[in-house]
């Protein structure tokens, strides 16, 4: 989501040396942009809270740069007090959470009332408006599709992985395969293995195809629970979860006929590589966190009181508990991916 906004930064600050930092798990993401010079990589496990601030605070010292610049598209005070402590001399960002002491200017917050990559993108507006003095060329920039950029060899070492798994043909290089995140970080967004795994089925049985399985090593149990609900001894069925990071994982995501999860961070790689996606929503909020794609179906049962209602955890008991999850059906969602291999 933050991908468009970096890629308008080249044209808003032509001469200037870009460089993202961001936590380990997704710097990836950054690397090879031609917005990009370079990625500062947050070690996993210090981009939150008080660690936040020393780490942050480091990484930009130890750069061996003086910044001129900051921008920042967190929300958190932990990373507007490391920018401060790093002496970087301008610093825009959004409103809240104490951050006015801290930051150069402040653009009012917007959250959940626009999609994050539009409230990125007015940020870096801000930014170039307030630096550059309220010039009338900024907002002639574009804000172009986000997009990774690979390597030959990436691609290559993608294919090899599913060639050697048997999700495609060696000899061809026709998507044929279906790829499905089969666990969600958060317990509210979890549409269930055996659901999951009954998707699998139909897709090997009624469309003939394979279904590859992708996620983090933590997704790997979730991973073998799908193929055996997928019945038929999981044939067909391949659990790549754990494979790859999240560059691999995006290669590996570039090569399937159409993807299916729930609004995750793969589902937003697969837009991310203009894959056609299947979307389970529920707790998730669409308006703001939604798959940037025109080729993207989502699902949800909008009728409920509480969907949408962006917490981790179902705090409903009894029959009401976990409806938006519940009431997909297996049958939709097929439904809804057939549509999309046979268009």
């Amino acid at each position: 989501m933050a991908l468009s906004a970096i890629g308008a930064l080249r044209d808003l600050f032509q001469d200037s040396e870009i460089n993202v930092i961001a936590p380990e798990f997704v710097a990836g993401l950054f690397k090879r942009h031609p917005s990009v010079d370079n990625v500062l990589a947050l070690r996993d496990g210090t981009h939150h809270g008080v660690k936040s601030v020393s780490a942050t605070r480091k990484v930009l010292r130890d750069s061996g740069d003086d910044f001129e610049i900051g921008i920042l598209l967190t929300d958190s005070l932990s990373s507007a007090t490391a920018f401060r402590m790093a002496k970087v001399t301008n610093t825009y960002g959004f409103r809240g959470n104490g951050r006015r002491m801290t930051l150069s200017a402040t653009l009012p917050e917007l959250k959940n009332t626009i999609h994050r990559s539009a409230r990125y993108q007015n940020l870096v507006r801000f930014a170039a408006r307030k630096f550059w003095k309220n010039p009338y060329w900024v907002n002639d920039v574009k804000f172009e599709r986000p997009e990774i950029y690979f390597s030959d060899i990436e691609r290559s070492a993608a294919k090899g992985i599913l060639e050697r798994s048997s999700v495609i043909d060696t000899d061809s290089d026709e998507r044929s395969f279906v790829a499905i995140s089969p666990q969600a970080v958060a317990e509210s967004r979890r549409w269930g293995v055996e659901n999951y795994g009954a998707l699998a089925g139909r897709i090997v049985a009624d469309l003939g195809m394979h279904v590859a399985l992708i996620g983090s090593k933590e997704d790997h149990d979730a991973g073998e629970a799908v193929r055996e609900y997928a019945g038929n001894g999981g044939d067909g069925v391949v659990n790549l979860c754990g494979v790859a990071r999240i560059r691999g994982a995006a290669a590996l995501l570039e090569c399937a006929t159409a993807f299916v999860g729930n609004d995750s961070g793969l589902a937003h790689l697969a837009a991310l590589v203009d894959v056609p996606l299947v979307v389970l929503s529920g707790a998730d909020n669409p308006t703001e966190t939604s798959p940037i794609s025109e080729k993207k179906t989502v699902i949800e049962r909008a009728e409920l009181n509480c969907i949408h209602c962006v917490k981790n955890t179902c705090h409903l008991d009894g029959d009401e508990h976990m409806r938006c999850m519940r009431e997909i059906s297996v049958d939709d969602v097929f439904g809804a991916l057939r549509s999309i291999i046979a268009s």
